[in-house]
């Protein structure tokens, strides 16, 4: 299946690329769509979103069709749309 993938800095910068569409498998969820990400771009993007360290967050969100936070393990569908937000702290 096919997903649209938005970026927001700084994955501009590693994926040169503001969007793409990219092929999964059916049944894929957003964690192996980065995965398959990784696969593309390097594994920087493996470590932006998971590390094994004791209270490790992601600075990265996944929103789903322009108005849904997603979890990593939520299915995606065909034609679906993730957005890569960086998580601003502010003050």
């Amino acid at each position: 299946m096919k997903i649209i993938v938005r970026y927001t800095s700084p994955l501009i910068r590693l994926t040169k690329k503001r969007n793409e569409t990219i092929d999964v498998p059916d049944q894929s969820t957003v964690k192996d769509a980065i995965h398959s990400l990784a696969k593309l771009h390097g594994d920087e993007i493996l470590r932006l979103f998971f590390n094994d360290s004791p209270g490790f967050e992601s600075m990265f969100m996944v929103v789903r069709n322009g108005n849904e936070k997603v979890a990593l393990d939520k299915r995606l569908v065909d034609k679906d749309e993730i957005a890569l937000i960086a998580q601003l702290a502010g003050g």
